[in-house]
């Protein structure tokens, strides 16, 4: 858990992360064509997936809209 980050917060970023993968992975898609697609390089994008960091807000709308799903859903689905 990072500094100032709550219990709550780091099972949320936990969930984003393995939510963020397997939607990548059922679309068959590379880091590297999310990546682009976001408008973000592919070692930026690994980071959300492994969990060292979360997007700004106006990539997470993007990856929750490029998928389908909801911000909840990509939170909070386990």
């Amino acid at each position: 858990m990072a500094k100032n980050q709550t219990e709550f917060e780091a099972k949320c970023y936990a969930r984003f992360s393995q939510n963020l993968k397997q939607l990548r992975e059922q679309k068959g898609m590379t880091q590297w064509q999310v990546a682009q697609i976001l408008g973000v390089d592919r070692s930026s994008y690994s980071y959300y997936e492994l969990g060292r960091h979360v997007p700004p807000v106006k990539k997470f709308i993007a990856i929750a809209l490029l998928f389908g799903v909801s911000a909840d859903w990509l939170l909070f689905h386990e």
